[in-house]
C-alpha cells in the first residue's frame, strides 16, 4: 500500500487512506496521522493477533496521539521518492530528526519498564 509521508519538526506523519479498521476505529481518509516508525522484523503470534505485522506503522494509544492532525491539511506535499521496505522508511525518517521505533516489541518493553 502507498502512503504519503512527511516529517515536520522532527515528527513523522503519515496520510491516511482510510481503508483500515483498527481496534474498532477507521482514520479518515486524506487526513494526516502521527507514526513512530514502521515494523522491520517479524513479530510474535501473540501481536500479529492484534494486527501487527512487517510493515505495520507504529502508532496508536500510548505510542502517537490517534487524532488527526488537520494543522497539516493546508500544506503542498511534492512527491520526492517512493520507499518499498520499512528499513528504507525509517532510515529516511531518522535522517530527519525523526525518534524512529523499528520494532514494535523493544517499544513494549520500554513502554513497561517507564510505568
Amino acid at each position: 500500500m502507498r502512503r504519503v509521508i512527511t516529517v515536520i519538526d522532527g515528527r513523522a506523519y503519515y496520510m491516511s487512506t482510510g481503508t483500515s479498521t483498527s481496534r474498532g476505529s477507521q482514520k479518515e481518509a486524506g487526513q494526516f496521522y502521527a507514526f513512530r516508525g514502521i515494523q522491520q522484523a517479524a513479530l510474535p503470534q501473540s501481536l500479529a493477533d492484534y494486527g501487527v505485522r512487517v510493515n505495520w506503522l507504529i502508532k496508536g494509544p500510548g505510542i502517537t496521539s490517534v487524532d488527526p492532525v488537520r494543522t497539516l491539511n493546508h500544506l503542498d506535499y511534492p512527491i520526492r521518492g517512493t520507499f518499498t521496505r520499512p528499513a528504507e522508511v525509517n532510515a529516511w525518517l531518522r535522517a530527519r530528526g525523526v525518534d524512529v521505533v523499528d520494532d514494535v516489541v523493544t517499544l513494549i518493553h520500554q513502554l513497561n519498564e517507564e510505568r
